[in-house]
């Protein structure tokens, strides 16, 4: 069973999830250049990407101890958000 969020720890997580906007995104794939616009929920976020279009992605925080964990939080974790395929 999975622990509950403290309240410090949900404000904590929200204020990581806003300081996300306006970032650019630099990992390598279809997202590198792309304009964080807005949080919708969760890790899902409304991006622009670098051909100027708005498309929707996801954003997972790497784990601590992770080899990922180290990179900002634009340059690992982006996927493209689909209906079938989060």
């Amino acid at each position: 069973m999975r622990q509950r969020l403290t309240a410090e720890q949900r404000l904590q997580f929200k204020r990581e999830r806003e300081a996300i906007v306006g970032s650019l995104i630099t990992q390598e794939g279809p997202l590198c250049g792309a304009l964080v616009k807005e949080h919708v929920r969760g890790s899902q976020y409304v991006v622009c990407l670098a051909n100027g279009t708005d498309a929707f992605a996801s954003h997972k925080k790497a784990r601590k101890g992770a080899p990922t964990a180290s990179k900002s939080l634009s340059q690992a974790g982006w996927s493209l958000w689909t209906e079938t395929g989060r």
